[in-house]
């Protein structure tokens, strides 16, 4: 008798649990649905589908849990919604898979510096894995330098294609990492590249920031020591501390003689770390010359000694000379071409034109401009009457060198923009200006210029460059 009192209790606490699930399941379900977007979102495509693939699983008790008069057709929806998510989380693996997302990298994480290392292919070199070396002696770097809140994680990417900066690029901002290094290497040499993903600080210049092709002989032990120490300077420099960067690009000059490219890099970013700690402007100069000797293609030690040139008070002939060199190899370098805008002007757009725009400006600085096009394009027909989408469009079309359609979108710019903050008015006036002067519209490019001055603070930095851009 007492047995069967405690069995009918027992029963009676696993159906009050299982009733008390059944109500609870479709809300877990939810929440977990709502875990994948937030996770595929922020770049963790693993822990997404994981998600994804147990609020199936809630969704299938919650279909199993209602009555049959309810829902006659539950089993078949349970099997179809069961091939669609298996179908969706296939593609989206294959197309991780393809575009090198590195779907199981952890992104990076609130004040953290996240490097991402891609496994470098082997093109017929011996069977040492170089990328093992390297992360081991990575690791070791920044655990002897004391950097930081600085993470070193290696991610298995197919086919790394050296010299593919976009891809780099919106690899390395799906995860939030400062920089990716990739590369390959063959029983000759190593060639590595390290690129510089845009960020939400200026910490590196983003201004100017140049990405480093580096190539090591294979087999000294120096080119190891080259890269590891060039990385080192590069995260002292996201660190805001110039003079530990310093120290470290000093140290990877020191094995210089192992690298048959990458010196240029090197002595570029000295200068920078230079200029940040208030050196004397002729050791930033001498740097930025060297950068240039080493490869005379590198259109940003051209602008970086046009700047310099300025803090030195050097003749204007000379800077203009290698601001101009320096926009024919890299149009990005255009003045205002380079800036971060992050406050659009207000009042916005409806939300769908607006995640356009925001698309638009994504794709441009990662260097993708045509999808940087598309996007703003789709914007500006969705709501032709935000100005901002004209500007920013037009700062696409200009660094392609498209000058005539660049100077029509300033202009339907500058006609719409109303009540927008000066700067974006200013910025607009100069952008307009540099590009009449590239279709050799010089007085019309003049009058750009000294409205550009009107609009401008006197003490602002980039009124020495207008008023030497402005000269006939």
């Amino acid at each position: 008798m007492g047995n069967h009192v405690k069995t009918e209790a027992s029963d009676g606490y696993w159906r009050s649990l299982v009733k008390g699930l059944e109500r609870l399941s479709p809300y877990a379900g939810m929440i977990w649905a709502a875990l994948s977007v937030a996770a595929w979102w922020q770049g963790s495509h693993l822990a997404s589908y994981l998600f994804l693939a147990t609020a199936y699983l809630y969704g299938c008790a919650f279909l199993l849990c209602l009555p049959q008069h309810r829902l006659r057709f539950r089993y078949p929806l349970i099997g179809i919604a069961g091939v669609a998510t298996i179908a969706w989380l296939a593609f989206q693996i294959g197309e991780d898979y393809r575009a090198g997302q590195g779907i199981a990298a952890t992104p990076a994480r609130t004040g953290e510096t996240l490097v991402l290392l891609a496994r470098f292919d082997n093109r017929g070199g011996s069977n040492d894995n170089f990328t093992r070396r390297l992360q081991t002696r990575l690791d070791a770097e920044i655990e002897q330098s004391s950097l930081t809140h600085v993470r070193l994680e290696a991610i298995d990417v197919s086919s790394a294609s050296v010299g593919d900066r976009v891809t780099a690029r919106t690899l390395g901002a799906r995860h939030g990492a400062a920089l990716v290094i990739w590369g390959w290497y063959d029983e000759r040499e190593v060639h590595a590249d390290v690129v510089a993903v845009p960020g939400e600080t200026d910490a590196v210049d983003d201004a100017i920031a140049s990405d480093a092709a580096i190539v090591l002989r294979e087999g000294l032990p120096g080119g190891i020591n080259f890269l590891t120490s060039f990385v080192a300077g590069l995260l002292w420099a996201t660190q805001e501390d110039p003079g530990e960067a310093r120290l470290a690009f000093d140290a990877a000059e020191a094995d210089g003689s192992a690298t048959t490219a990458g010196l240029d890099s090197l002595y570029f970013y000295r200068a920078l770390a230079l200029q940040r700690l208030g050196a004397d402007p002729k050791l930033a100069l001498d740097d930025f010359t060297r950068a240039i000797a080493a490869n005379p293609e590198m259109g940003a030690a051209y602008f970086g000694r046009a700047r310099a040139r300025v803090e030195q008070g050097a003749p204007a002939t000379e800077t203009f000379a290698d601001y101009t060199r320096a926009v024919q190899l890299e149009r990005r370098l255009i003045p205002f071409a380079y800036r971060q805008l992050r406050d659009l002007p207000t009042p916005w757009p409806d939300p769908p034109v607006l995640a356009l725009i925001a698309n638009g400006m994504r794709a441009y600085a990662l260097g993708d401009r045509e999808q940087a096009i598309e996007q703003l394009t789709a914007a500006i027909t969705a709501d032709a009457h935000y100005a901002a989408g004209y500007y920013l469009r037009g700062r696409v079309y200009h660094v392609r060198g498209e000058f005539d359609a660049a100077i029509s979108d300033y202009t339907r710019f500058l006609n719409g923009a109303g009540a927008y903050p000066r700067e974006w008015v200013a910025d607009a006036h100069y952008a307009r200006a540099l590009a009449l002067r590239s279709l050799e519209m010089d007085a019309q490019a003049i009058a750009d210029f000294d409205a550009y001055l009107e609009l401008i603070p006197l003490d602002s930095p980039l009124r020495a460059y207008a008023e030497l851009y402005a000269q006939p």
